[in-house]
This record gives structure tokens, sequence and C-alpha cells, in this order.
């Protein structure tokens, strides 16, 4: 905020760093993911919302079609198998630990 308003930078918590990576001119630009100037005309088209992610842009995401039923089908089939291993390395561990009492008695 204080290259912003042209101002010398205040470097707490080792934050120089940071400060000269981000803006190596020493002045203030909108940096994506971690700054940006929104007008009045913004914030009023977001219904008045100050949350900074609306307009601070991280990266460009693009959108793929997704086969939702054919996801959730291969997330249900590794689900099954994560299911199977986990009960016989149950079963594993039961079997062990009565193994070790039967042996202690």
């Amino acid at each position: 905020m204080r290259l912003w308003r042209g101002e010398e930078p205040e470097f707490d918590a080792r934050s120089e760093e940071l400060i000269d990576e981000s803006f190596p001119e020493g002045t203030y630009t909108d940096v994506a993911g971690l700054c940006a100037v929104a007008t009045i005309e913004q914030i009023e088209g977001q219904d008045w919302s100050l949350n900074p992610g609306r307009y601070v842009s991280g990266q460009d995401f693009t959108t793929e079609e997704i086969n939702f039923a054919s996801e959730l089908e291969t997330c249900m089939s590794d689900l099954q198998q994560l299911n199977g291993e986990a009960q016989s390395l149950t079963d594993l561990i039961s079997g062990t630990a009565s193994q070790i009492l039967k042996g202690n008695h």
C-alpha cells in the first residue's frame, strides 16, 4: 500500500526481499495473485464486496470438459480397491495382535 501511495515501504518481518522481488522498480504495480488496485466501479460491480480474491487474479484457469460419471466410476473403483486393502490390513493386524496376546498367557 505504501508503494501505491508513493511512500517508502516498511520492512517488517524480513519483507524487504519479497518487496524487492515483487516490485523490482520500487514502484507499485498490480501483481497477479498478490495485489491489485480496484476501481469503485469494479467494487460496485461485485455488489460492494471487498473480498480480495474478486480483484486479485491468481492464474488463468482453463476449463475442460469432464465426464463426471466416468470420473465418479473411476473414483468408486479406486475406493473399492482401497477398502479391500484396508480390510486385509485390519485382518492381519487383528490376527497378529491375537497371536501376541495368546503368547503372553
